[in-house]
Order: C-alpha cells, then structure tokens, then sequence
C-alpha cells in the first residue's frame, strides 16, 4: 500500500505528489475533472487548491468528498514514467 506524505498545487490541474519513498511526481488532473460529474467543483481553481493528504497518507482529498487513493496515482505515475522512457 502506498502513502502520500505531501501535496502541492502546481497550476489549475496540475498536482505535485510525493510518496512515502520520495518519489515525487506532477500528475495532471485535467482529464479527470468533468462538468456534471463529482469532480466538477474542482474545475474551479479556488477548490481545486484546497487539496491535501489524508491523514492517514492514503489519498489525497477536496472538500466535497473528492478524493484519489495514493495506489491508483502510484499505478499513473509509473504510467507517466514509463511514458517518459525513464
């Protein structure tokens, strides 16, 4: 199970997320915020800024009950790397 331990707004979709083993990553959440869905409030940036970790480091979280888990943005980061060649 992975932990998030820090959380940092970047821009309007984009989050800088680092894990437990210091991996740290930007991770951009435009595809995953839609009109009409439960992420719709966070297409206003004034909500969106108000991510941060859970207490437990298992996710990180918007008010509203929004929420990512830590292991699903762990399998997209490696994702990302992957695309990166790295």
């Amino acid at each position: 199970m992975k932990k998030i331990t820090e959380v940092e707004v970047l821009s309007a979709h984009l989050l800088k997320i680092t894990f437990a083993d210091g991996r740290a990553v930007e991770l951009d959440f435009k595809d995953k915020i839609k009109p009409g869905t439960v992420t719709a409030p966070l297409l206003n940036f004034e909500c969106f800024k108000q991510v941060k970790v859970t207490q437990a480091g298992r996710a990180i979280e918007w008010p509203g009950e929004i929420d990512f888990c830590a292991d699903s943005l762990w399998l997209e980061s490696e994702q990302s790397l992957a695309g990166e060649g790295v």
